[in-house]
């Protein structure tokens, strides 16, 4: 047997979840701080920090700073800390780091640990253009906003659209704003990019078009026979090809599975999730077609020991119950209801009413956790009949076997007869070649590809290369967060438009569920961020440096 014993390595993460319009100055911004103390993929309590300091930097248009520490007390108990940090007016972006420092059980001193996270604030007086592009939804799908840096509308204003679907991108079409400064896009179905310019203002601006989604694991481990389910948020009522697919998947571990048969009858749509089950012992790929994902699907034929799926080849750890799931969205004439699916009394639900897309999300699943396989396959008895070896060591065992003879005992000609010719020369080192093996056994247990403890992180990297818009510094108010929405006793959340804001961009979350309802605009009084105390113009002004000497008294 063979026990391979890891290193004693702690990592500590820190991200902080704060909607890029909520940076209002002048006024104070929602914050949501959440941390992840681990070791090599397992999650460890955060009370294990000790001597933890949570800094929060705000750092100016000056460069100067200002530091201030949080309490970490609730963050290290519930592994999130929810405040609100005041936005002064020349800030430019804030920073957090969570320090502290974990016992080692193996090293003689403490291991030290620290996690930072960043998010700006920079308005659009960076920017240097005075319009901006903004995109919104409304009740019949998206709209574009150009707006200037107060606020005040665009009309009659060109704007070149184009938009892409996969990597199909359609021919721009030019459009000009209306009498609001705005131009009406529709529900935009299966595009996937808005790209908006105006060449003669270069001004420009980019979006990925936000989709019901739903964050999904990586990797599915289950028992054969058993049924799994996985939530689903897409637009098909039944599984169809179009929509879904399910392969099985043949081949070594050290090598690329290859599909060999469609498994898609393994599949079936009830109530919001795709389930899976029926399928024997092996190895399958669920292909999401809407959405891109691709579910690993591992099915043992053994049976349950522990918190272990041990089979003749291979030992699984199974898979978790579904997260949270929200099936549907209904909007009514004054209130938006939903259910959750596989929630309890604390489980997170949380609305979100914007008035324009932010570049970036405010919501990330957490991490699933990571399931790990281990691959065990039986000893080989193996005669091994030759050897090849490389040049350099065959060389050296010839020359040992060859008979000696005595050389010519005369002294060599020295440099003094013979000296070297001068020339630029180099060297290059070659390291002995090994060889080959002729024949031997393939590597089983942990020193096999992928025997070792193979760690699947779920999720989905979002694309950050677009160009956001500038920031909304006229908007009156930052978005509306309605947090620990709790269901009635029939298992919906009920939320009254009215309580919105009159932001028409509404996200929905629970669990790993993201739903998108888009809402009527509503008309704001923008912010005066005119310049209140300016020069005379009238005037001539000048900037003078001088120093005046302190008068006692």
């Amino acid at each position: 047997g063979r026990f391979e014993h890891l290193a004693e390595e702690y990592e500590l993460e820190l991200s902080m979840r704060a909607r890029r319009n909520s940076f209002i100055r002048g006024e104070m911004a929602p914050v949501e701080l959440r941390a992840h103390l681990t070791i090599h993929g397992h999650e460890l309590p955060l009370t294990l920090l000790e001597a933890a300091s949570l800094t929060v930097t705000t750092t100016q248009r000056d460069d100067s700073e200002i530091r201030f520490e949080l309490d970490t007390t609730e963050l290290l108990e519930t592994g999130s800390l929810r405040t609100e940090l005041r936005v002064p007016e020349s800030t430019l972006l804030f920073e957090a780091e969570l320090a502290g420092r974990v016992s080692s059980l193996s090293r003689e001193k403490p291991s030290l640990l620290s996690a930072m996270s960043v998010q700006s604030t920079a308005g659009s007086d960076n920017e240097e253009t005075v319009d901006g592009f903004y995109l919104t939804r409304t009740s019949g799908g998206f709209a574009i906003e150009r707006r200037g840096r107060s606020g005040e509308l665009r009309p009659d204003r060109p704007v070149s659209v184009w938009c892409m679907r996969g990597e199909m991108a359609f021919e721009p079409v030019e459009l000009k704003t209306d009498a609001a400064g705005r131009v009406e896009l529709g529900a935009l179905d299966g595009v996937e990019i808005i790209h908006v310019t105006d060449d003669d203002s270069e001004i420009s601006a980019g979006w990925r078009v936000t989709r019901d989604h739903v964050w999904l694991p990586e990797t599915v481990h289950l028992r054969a026979g058993e049924v799994h389910r996985i939530p689903y948020a897409g637009r098909a009522t039944a599984v169809d090809p179009r929509f879904f697919s399910c392969l099985e998947l043949r081949g070594h571990h050290e090598t690329q599975p290859i599909p060999v048969r469609s498994r898609i009858e393994a599949l079936s749509l009830r109530g919001g999730f795709l389930e899976v089950g029926g399928l024997p012992a092996g190895d399958y790929r669920i292909d999401f077609k809407e959405s891109g994902q691709q579910v690993l699907v591992r099915v043992s034929g053994g049976r349950a020991i522990g918190d272990r799926l041990v089979g003749r080849h291979r030992v699984l750890e199974p898979s978790p119950a579904p997260r949270p799931h929200i099936p549907r969205v209904e909007v009514a004439e004054a209130e938006i209801r939903f259910a959750v699916v596989g929630g309890d009394a604390s489980t997170p639900i949380e609305v979100v009413a914007d008035r324009y897309l932010n570049g970036t999300r405010y919501w990330w699943s957490d991490p699933f956790p990571d399931l790990r396989q281990r691959i065990s396959e039986g000893s080989a008895a193996t005669y091994l009949t030759g050897r090849d070896l490389g040049d350099e060591y065959r060389y050296v065992l010839d020359r040992q076997r060859q008979p000696r003879y005595p050389g010519n005992p005369l002294e060599r000609p020295g440099l003094v007869l013979n000296p070297w010719m001068l020339r630029e020369t180099s060297t290059e080192r070659f390291g002995a070649a090994t060889g080959g093996a002729w024949a031997g056994r393939r590597p089983t247990g942990s020193d096999a590809a992928g025997g070792e403890l193979e760690e699947d992180f779920g999720g989905v990297q979002l694309d950050r290369d677009l160009e956001m818009s500038p920031f909304p510094d006229f908007l009156p108010d930052g978005p509306v967060i309605l947090r620990d929405l709790k269901p009635d006793a029939n298992g919906w959340v009920r939320v009254p438009i009215a309580a919105l804001g009159g932001n028409p961009f509404v996200e929905i979350r629970a669990g790993s569920t993201t739903r998108y309802v888009g809402l009527e605009a509503r008309d704001f009084a923008p912010r005066d961020l005119t310049l209140q105390r300016g020069l005379d113009p009238d005037r001539h002004a000048s900037e003078q440096k001088r120093i005046v000497p302190l008068v006692e008294g």
